[in-house]
């Protein structure tokens, strides 16, 4: 695989908005003529809403590895997602063979079965030479400085698994105020700003260990830009665009150089 095959990873909490994300991004790159190849690695997904060139439902599913295996739903999801790297030959020759400007993957419900267990780094490693992780913090919890620690934690950790460069992504902010979405930013820019406002809330054991992770969460934000984004407006996929070129091509002009 070569520089002309980027890839982006979109990985979240279940919830987050990974899916619909993954679809108008697609939708509004394929608007202005960029060759995308996108791929579902969620076994359990029921509806997408976009048409994946390349399905992992082809070759698993979360109901088939419940009857085969005798699994409920959790141990199905666990085994499914170390299945995927045992069909990850296939995906990669078929990703390879398609060719195009960039390839957008959409990842399994359930961060740590992706990001935590082996197949996650395995993946990454084989799907491209060029590939960048869009790690979107839930809206809802990233809204207090607290949820706000927590999901920066989380993306953190993700960063240092999976040892690809990352967007932080705020989903949904078209249900969020406005207010709420400046404040986000401000903490994702200035850590003294989180620390005052974690200061307004109750002091508990916990605010004085998020003081200590806000620390070392201050160096990760220095590499990892935080932008808001709307799956429903397309507020934001622009910047998904135009980071994901300056991350992917050190700025070297748009992922389709046609």
């Amino acid at each position: 695989m070569t520089q002309a095959q980027p890839a982006i990873v979109f990985v979240g909490t279940a919830g987050a908005g990974k899916t619909t994300l993954t679809a108008a991004t697609e939708a509004y790159l394929m608007d202005r003529d960029v060759d995308v190849l996108t791929v579902n690695l969620d076994p359990g997904a029921d509806k997408l809403p976009y048409e994946p060139a390349i399905d992992i439902r082809d070759h698993i599913t979360i109901q088939e590895v419940m009857e085969q295996y005798g699994l409920g739903p959790n141990g199905a999801q666990i085994a499914a997602a170390d299945l995927i790297a045992t069909e990850f030959g296939n995906i990669k020759q078929r990703i390879e063979a398609y060719g195009g400007d960039v390839t957008l993957v959409d990842t399994p419900g359930q961060l740590e079965l992706f990001a935590f267990r082996a197949s996650g780094p395995f993946v990454i490693q084989h799907i491209s030479q060029n590939p960048m992780m869009v790690f979107l913090l839930d809206p809802a919890v990233a809204s207090t400085a607290r949820g706000y620690v927590s999901q920066s934690i989380l993306a953190a950790t993700a960063h240092f698994r999976l040892q690809i460069p990352t967007l932080n992504v705020i989903g949904k902010v078209d249900t969020l105020e406005p207010d709420t979405v400046d404040n986000i930013l401000a903490w994702s820019k200035d850590a003294d700003k989180v620390l005052d406002d974690l200061h307004q809330e109750p002091a508990t054991m916990v605010n004085q260990l998020n003081e200590s992770f806000i620390r070392i969460l201050d160096d990760f934000q220095a590499i990892a830009q935080t932008v808001p984004v709307s799956s429903t407006t397309l507020q934001g996929i622009e910047d998904i665009y135009a980071l994901a070129t300056n991350i992917l091509r050190g700025g070297a002009g748009d992922l389709n150089p046609e």
